[in-house]
């Protein structure tokens, strides 16, 4: 059997998942919750020997360790699980009358400290149940048919309309393609930025324009910040019309790709977009 990664493992990879999620139809969560949610079940009503003695040998009138919160007149919140260990150990033969037996008030603080040490060993339980049950959940989605089939996911993202393309001080900045247009599978392409869920996939960042009074010069480039080619600058053209166009691409294996951008002492009346397409 697979050894379990670490708690904070279990917590970083739901993290991840619920960050880039996978396009699936509800039928496939539904499908994958029910395995989980029965070992969860499983686990929270897993007892042993010790829950049968607490059950039989606890002294009559002091709470259990393992419970829920009660009402008014003492019955079961709707949320309280069974403690099917301890029920085991009052039905035993005997067993009320061992609950009932005078103890000393020493033996009774002894029993309220093992109360509370079982309360807390319950919510950690609870707790380690919770994050075991969601990574399990998101693990089982992530390796269904219909989401191994995902690879191929994709991302649009445009300037939105009227936009400026402008750097101050002509440092590199953030393309303006901010507007996300779709995004499907664990795709996603935005301020030139792509990525594929870690799935390899192809990409390009494009921009065009005009130039805007007071500025009467000026030139769009863009860069790779980050992934593949990481460094090289792509300079725009000029067309007849006056119009400066610009467009990188690029592949990458997994690697998040990142473009920027810069005016050169000008401010264009832009268009442009980003797009991702899965490998």
């Amino acid at each position: 059997m697979p050894q379990q990664p670490s708690w904070i493992n279990k917590v970083n990879a739901i993290v991840k998942y619920f960050e880039n999620p996978c396009d699936a139809p509800w039928s496939i969560y539904f499908e994958t919750a029910l395995p989980a949610a029965g070992e969860a079940i499983m686990v929270l009503l897993d007892f042993g020997f010790d829950d049968v003695v607490r059950g039989a040998f606890r002294p009559k009138g002091l709470r259990s360790g393992r419970h829920t919160r009660r009402g008014r007149k003492g019955g079961l919140g709707k949320f309280a699980i069974p403690e099917i260990g301890e029920m085991l150990g009052a039905a035993l033969p005997g067993a009320k009358a061992a609950s009932g037996r005078k103890v000393t008030q020493g033996v009774k603080n002894l029993w309220l400290f093992d109360g509370v040490l079982q309360r807390l060993l319950w919510y950690w339980l609870v707790a380690d149940v919770s994050v075991s049950f969601f990574y399990n959940w998101t693990s089982a989605i992530q390796q269904s048919e219909f989401c191994k089939k995902q690879g191929a996911g994709a991302a649009l993202a445009s300037v939105p309309a009227g936009g400026i393309c402008f750097a101050v001080g002509n440092f590199w900045t953030s393309v303006q393609t901010s507007q996300v247009d779709y995004a499907t599978g664990g795709a996603f392409s935005r301020n030139g930025g792509h990525g594929n869920g870690g799935k390899p996939f192809s990409c390009a960042t494009s921009l065009s324009g005009t130039l805007i009074p007071p500025f009467t010069s000026g030139a769009l480039e863009l860069r790779v910040f980050s992934g593949p080619g990481a460094g090289e600058i792509t300079p725009s053209t000029e067309g007849a019309d006056g119009v400066q166009s610009v467009i990188a691409s690029g592949e990458s294996s997994g690697e998040n790709i990142i473009y920027q951008m810069r005016s050169n002492g000008g401010g264009f009346a832009c268009s442009g977009s980003s797009f991702t397409m899965g490998g």
